[in-house]
């Protein structure tokens, strides 16, 4: 990898020249929000001497400006990985596992200054192994991967040791650990985790132990790669015996002892996708909620609680309906990895647009922490708070949907640089593609002519400063295509 630019600098003005160029015909008030969205996350780029990265991303959290949260952090990687010479994402990681105690606990949160617990002893969503190994594949950096896979195991081993029960279910301390805070799915605080099985953090555990494995595997670590995919199969195994009720077909907490489920229906059921824990047909059962107007289909989609939940809140309310960007994001990646790439498309274009919406008809004009799922409006909070709206200026997780979904799942592009490959999932009928996209730190742009219905032919056209696999989908059809760099490619697919 180059060498980072200096232009993390907060003296240095932003530029749109050091970010991809996407374009799509008749959608040009998304890229005016893409290219917002990237203004906004460099003005939350922070400094402290001493970090192991002097340079980290601020999430937006103006109010609480020294506490960095985990979670957070690691759903940022997830897009500032567009732009990796100017964005300080994975770097920021780093400020996290040199807080790793000797028995390998992490914090949900810690004040940057002195790495003391914000919130006490209690921990977030283990996905740095899941954020790690996207950053690997999408710049090919594997210079990471030695040196962080001893501080992630030992984080997944503390969170063995320390929050499983005995009957192989995980535990959160309530639901601010999860991240979901008022969410009503269980107790808020407890230090036992309120005799609770939390979904989300068991199949956090197992999507931890999948790219532990594919990260043991490329260190050529073949004992320690066994290991994971056993833990895997094992935590898979108990998610699915207790964890999922056949009456609604849907995944939930569970209350212990006769593992009767939570009945409240949350986002949090959806990590079994994103993990692949779920079978074939319970994924496609999953999908149904996802289309239903009593549940989860509403004007702006996902909200964190279905509609047919007596607690949920057209405002939002937090966690109590609000549509939030980290969770929508997860959900459309366990949409893809299915194999429903269209609705995976569909809710990343329903985001968009309405967060679009609020930027144009909501002062000020500007990104939200989370939206309501009813009204074209930011969420509001929740608690002493209720009243008010929810955080502006909020990239942050916001780059996910006006960066992150827009590339791959509007856009339909992701990049794998150790197999030199570029795959283009063609959803649009309208001209559309990328200008600048970075591909093994040298340049590449993608177009594709405009197409009178989806069932038309796709004529694409590539310039590229480095060779590569082209694979492209279209319909039922795919199709691959070497890129020779320094020329103009043209290709047609779907004659």
């Amino acid at each position: 990898m180059k060498e980072k630019k200096t232009m993390r600098s907060q003296s240095v003005p932003y530029s749109k020249l050091a970010v991809p160029a996407p374009f799509i015909e008749g959608k040009e008030p998304w890229i005016e929000l893409y290219y917002f969205a990237w203004e906004c996350a460099f003005k939350h780029i922070r400094y402290y001497e001493g970090l192991p990265s002097p340079y980290y991303m601020g999430e937006g959290c103006t109010d609480v400006p020294k506490t960095v949260f985990q979670w957070d952090t690691c759903f940022m990687t997830l897009f500032t990985k567009y732009a990796p010479e100017v964005f300080p994402g994975i770097e920021s990681l780093d400020n996290f596992y040199d807080t790793q105690r000797g028995d390998g606990y992490i914090s949900l949160a810690h004040q940057i200054d002195t790495h003391e617990d914000t919130y006490g002893k209690k921990i977030n969503p283990p996905l740095y192994a899941w954020v790690e190994w996207e950053y690997f594949v999408y710049t090919g950096d594997s210079s990471r991967l030695k040196r962080i896979f001893p501080i992630l195991v030992r984080y997944f081993d503390w969170i063995k040791r320390n929050r499983r029960r005995e009957n192989g279910i995980y535990w959160f301390e309530g639901t601010g650990s999860t991240g979901m805070d008022n969410s009503p799915r269980a107790y808020q605080e407890s230090t036992t985790g309120g005799e609770i099985g939390w979904i989300d953090l068991t199949c956090q555990q197992s999507l931890s132990s999948m790219y532990l494995a594919m990260i043991a595997k490329n260190l050529g670590l073949g004992d320690m790669a066994d290991r994971f995919n056993q833990e895997y199969n094992q935590i898979s195994d108990i998610v699915n015996r207790w964890m999922w009720n056949e009456r609604t077909s849907f995944y939930y907490d569970v209350f212990l002892g006769e593992e009767n489920v939570v009945s409240c229906m949350t986002v949090a059921g959806y990590w079994p996708l994103i993990s692949k824990v779920a079978p074939e047909q319970r994924a496609k059962a999953m999908v149904k909620h996802l289309k239903d107007k009593t549940k989860f289909m509403r004007l702006h989609m996902v909200p964190t609680l279905a509609y047919s939940d007596p607690n949920y809140r057209e405002d939002g309310g937090y966690w109590v309906g609000g549509v939030w960007p980290p969770t929508n994001y997860m959900i459309v990646r366990g949409l893809v990895s299915y194999g429903f790439d269209d609705l995976a498309a569909e809710i990343a274009q329903n985001h968009i647009a309405n967060m679009r919406m609020v930027f144009d008809e909501f002062s000020p004009a500007t990104i939200w922490e989370c939206y309501a799922p009813d009204l074209k409006e930011p969420a509001k909070s929740h608690g002493k708070r209720r009243d008010l709206y929810v955080r502006k200026d909020f990239v942050g997780w916001g780059g996910l949907g006006t960066i992150a979904m827009l590339i791959e799942n509007i856009i339909g592009i992701t990049i794998n640089v150790p197999e030199n490959k570029l795959y283009w999932r063609i959803n649009l009928c309208q001209e559309h593609g990328i200008k600048n996209l970075n591909f093994k730190n040298k340049l590449v742009s993608l177009y594709c002519q405009s197409r009178e219905d989806r069932k038309g032919t796709a004529r694409l056209r590539i310039s590229s400063e480095i060779g590569f696999t082209l694979c492209v989908s279209l319909n039922d059809e795919s199709k691959e295509f070497h890129v020779i760099p320094n020329r103009e490619n043209i290709f047609i697919v779907g004659e």
